[in-house]
């Protein structure tokens, strides 16, 4: 069983800011909402393609980012 564990800030220079916590141990998740909500800045942020401003991203126990201790 997979389980993915988001917790992140993240604000673009526009001022969209997004802060979100959520814990999965769903091999299937979906994010869903209205256009311009963050999906896809969520899903920038767990594939590294941006860098949170705060919090950490783990999947399976195994930190893939964590702000405070430099690793991206």
């Amino acid at each position: 069983m997979r389980s993915l564990v988001f917790d992140c800030e993240f604000r673009y220079p526009t001022g969209f800011e997004l802060a979100l916590r959520f814990e999965t141990n769903a091999e299937v998740t979906a994010l869903v909402g209205p256009s311009g909500c963050g999906k896809t800045t969520v899903l920038h942020l767990i594939a590294g393609l941006l860098s949170p401003s705060l919090g950490h991203i783990a999947l399976n126990g195994r930190t893939w980012v964590d702000v405070q201790a430099g690793i991206c």
